[in-house]
């Protein structure tokens, strides 16, 4: 069961507190060396941090994004994706992306690739369609949390709440789970380890637009992919700078094509048989009332 808990004064400093407050507290730790800087210091930080909080309406882009908000009819924002849909149609994400191998099973059951997969629902979920699952992710944190999960097959975490409170969460692996099937590793989805061989089916969740040289990567899976094998490759194409330079991206820039035809043609031209496409629905929860809804394109493809 779910409660709410306070986070620690000292723990929620750092990203929670607001800018008044931290100021404050800058001020009390500092003042204990010297009171005259520290409070020079203090009005310096919460005028900046005042500041920098105003920027973020003052830019050509929240203009934008505020006129669509105020302006555009919302059925109108809603058109490529169904108005009537319920929110229950966003739930178990990384749950629904790995059905797709019941969906659509591969030639040969025998090993997949989970690229990319953060700390590992999918990889579980996955171990119920394949003889041998390999979870791989750049964050060694990620990897570090599933292995836990493997090892010990319940996780306990804070789940955000509103301001400084949280909800103490726990999950447990379901005994449908054969946690033997399945390893973590650390790895970059742009270098793939050559010693993990190739596989029956892939699924690349959410990663597309989150790599350095996404058509780098979309072309290393004709190596790894075996005859006859599926790729599950979903992504909401969210093209952002601190991933990758804009000249990397495939489409997102003007004048281009949408992602979804590219990415469709750069698949068919090295090998990939196109099978399906259905937009998948994601929430992410933010606090308990605001919630991140994207869609990601989910396409299924067989390696000729």
């Amino acid at each position: 069961m779910s409660k709410e808990i306070d986070i620690p004064l000292k723990l929620a400093v750092p990203c929670l507190i607001s800018a008044g407050v931290g100021a404050v507290i800058s001020y009390m730790l500092a003042a204990r060396s010297c009171p005259g800087k520290a409070l020079a210091d203090a009005s310096k930080r919460n005028k900046r941090n005042a500041s920098e909080s105003d920027d973020i309406y003052e830019s050509a882009a929240s203009v934008a994004q505020y006129l669509e908000f105020h302006f555009t009819p919302s059925r109108q924002l809603f058109e490529p994706y169904d108005p009537n849909m319920r929110v229950s149609d966003a739930f178990d994400f990384t749950i629904r992306v790995a059905h797709k191998f019941k969906d659509f099973p591969p030639l040969k059951s025998g090993r997949v690739l989970d690229l990319g997969c953060a700390v590992g629902m999918s990889s579980f979920e996955l171990s119920k369609y394949f003889d041998e699952v390999v979870g791989v992710d750049l964050s060694s944190a990620f990897i570090a949390a599933a292995n836990k999960l493997k090892k010990e097959r319940k996780v306990s975490y804070n789940g955000p709440e509103q301001g400084r409170r949280e909800l103490k969460r726990e999950f447990v692996l379901g005994d449908d789970i054969d946690t033997s099937k399945i390893r973590f590793e650390v790895g970059d989805a742009l270098d793939i380890d050559p010693a993990l061989g190739t596989f029956d089916g892939l699924l690349a969740a959410n990663l597309v637009c989150r790599v350095g040289e996404p058509e780098k990567m979309l072309r290393s899976f004709a190596k790894i992919v075996n005859q006859g094998g599926i790729l599950v490759l979903v992504s909401p194409y969210s093209w952002w700078t601190g991933a990758s330079s804009p000249d990397k991206w495939i489409g997102g820039k003007v004048g281009d094509e949408r992602s979804e035809v590219l990415v469709r043609r750069l698949m068919e031209s090295i090998g990939f048989q196109f099978v399906d496409e259905r937009n998948e629905p994601f929430l992410i929860r933010d606090h308990h009332r605001r919630f991140q809804l994207g869609f990601s394109s989910a396409t299924v493809w067989r390696r000729r």
